[in-house]
């Protein structure tokens, strides 16, 4: 599978406001929200967020979120693991974070990105520190020529800070609604956007189809990552690969990707002609059957209705000092990094009795 804001307060006495649309007073929702908080049903330590899929899909349009206790911290560090190991993490954070009752896993992506945006910007601190997709014609303004090559062959990055401000979630249209149907002469498709969980079971379904090619290319593919380490500094240092090795790798690494590519758009079937497909093998034969034609349809709705975090964002260029708008490829780990410092935008420490 398979990337997603407030000038700075005194914490300490105001809550920032989350980046999702602001509740007003005025609103229904506000009031009930209030009424809860004097109830003591919903912990003053929640707040209200308002999803930018506005409960057109398995989430309801609001939930309300606390920062993060130890044992999140404990499994937002094993999200620099695997991405299996990293979307474990993940689900059982949002789970512990989000008051409502919950399956994370039935979370689409943008979903899960805005809760743990907001999560960041309203507990720890307002800005995230990124790499800085650059434009080359930028780089003539680098007065370093030796920092330059660096950077054009991936050997020094450049960050900058994104003002989360400046990231603006943007709505699920209206007219969206699941599922989304598609009619041919002769059949009748019903598809829904992916989810969180399907990546866990694509997983599976890749593992177990190709468990002796992952064990026996194991090796290889540690020598190939030190390799391409290696390779920057010293050349000569690279581990021989056989030519006839390569070639079989790369063709079982083609296979694997095009299967879980498949199984990805398979996944997203759930009618055929008013059948159910319960079962991803059941998917699977379906999407064989499809037409090229009907998943063009269903990339063009998706890109249509595209909602949440957008990529593209007003920052401060680290080369030219200049406001640019540039385009970012958001991690969930770009959302969760403030865990791993010590800015801690809302504690202060004090000695003694106060």
């Amino acid at each position: 599978m398979s990337d997603f804001f407030i000038p700075e307060e005194e914490i300490t006495k105001v809550k920032r406001t989350p980046i999702t649309q602001k509740v007003s007073a005025e609103s229904l929702e506000a009031a009930q929200y209030a009424d809860k908080q004097k109830d003591n049903s919903i912990p003053a330590d929640y707040i209200p967020i308002r999803l930018s899929s506005n409960g057109k899909l398995s989430m309801p349009e609001t939930l309300h979120v606390k920062d993060y206790n130890g044992e999140d911290a404990l499994n937002i560090a094993t999200t620099s693991a695997s991405e299996r190991t990293m979307l474990n993490g993940i689900v059982r954070v949002l789970e512990s974070i989000v008051y409502e009752d919950i399956d994370a896993r039935k979370m689409h992506e943008k979903e899960a990105e805005e809760l743990l945006l907001n999560v960041r910007l309203n507990f720890w601190d307002s800005q995230m520190e990124v790499e800085y997709p650059y434009e080359e014609d930028e780089l003539q303004y680098m007065k370093d020529k030796t920092l330059i090559e660096k950077v054009l062959k991936g050997e020094h990055t450049l960050t900058c800070s994104v003002p989360i401000k400046n990231i603006n979630p943007k709505p699920l249209d209206p007219k969206f609604k699941e599922p989304i149907v598609i009619k041919t002469e002769d059949h009748t498709y019903k598809f829904v956007l992916p989810r969180i969980g399907d990546y866990f079971i694509l997983q599976s379904f890749v593992e177990k189809k190709y468990e002796k090619q992952i064990q026996y290319f194991s090796k290889l593919e540690d020598d190939l990552r030190f390799n391409n380490q290696i390779k920057k500094f010293n050349p000569d240092g690279e581990k021989p690969i056989s030519v006839e090795l390569k070639e079989a790798y790369l063709e079982y690494v083609t296979q694997r990707n095009n299967d879980t590519l498949a199984v990805k758009q398979a996944l997203l079937i759930t009618h055929v002609d008013g059948i159910a497909l319960d079962t991803t093998e059941e998917k699977i034969i379906a999407y064989r059957s499809i037409p090229f034609s009907v998943w063009e349809q269903i990339a063009t709705v998706m890109e249509e209705y595209n909602f949440g975090v957008q990529p593209e964002v007003k920052v401060i260029s680290p080369i030219t000092g200049k406001e640019e708008i540039r385009r970012f490829q958001f991690r969930f780990q770009d959302y969760l990094s403030a865990v791993h410092t010590k800015k801690l935008s809302k504690i202060t420490v004090q000695f003694g009795d106060v």
